[in-house]
């Protein structure tokens, strides 16, 4: 969905959008990327639901027991899959931001 048609949406019909604004507005995206970077069953293992009031509903949140260092990383790559995605799908644009402010100018 386009930026417009999430702001009309529940966040329950887009889970997985990338959100506009900082990152604790996409949650519940970063921590599925979380759990699928886990790498080790006792990390995965300690995810649970919860209600997370940045999402606005319930969503998987990893475990506070988890050591730090082990978090990190999988939020590191979890923002580098975002982040490589949106590369990928920015390259894929048929006309650069340039060219898009030159044609609404």
């Amino acid at each position: 969905p386009t930026p417009p048609q999430l702001k009309k949406m529940d966040a329950v019909n887009a889970p997985l959008a990338l959100r506009p604004g900082d990152p604790s507005k996409s949650m519940h995206l970063i921590h599925c990327l979380e759990l699928l970077h886990a790498g080790r069953l006792s990390d995965a293992m300690a995810f649970k639901e919860e209600f997370d009031p940045r999402v606005g509903h319930f969503t998987l949140v990893p475990d506070e027991n988890l050591p730090p260092k082990r978090r990190l990383a999988m939020t590191d790559k979890a923002l580098a899959t975002i982040a490589g995605k949106a590369r990928e799908l920015l390259g894929a644009m048929p006309t650069r931001l340039e060219e898009d402010r030159e044609a609404l100018a």
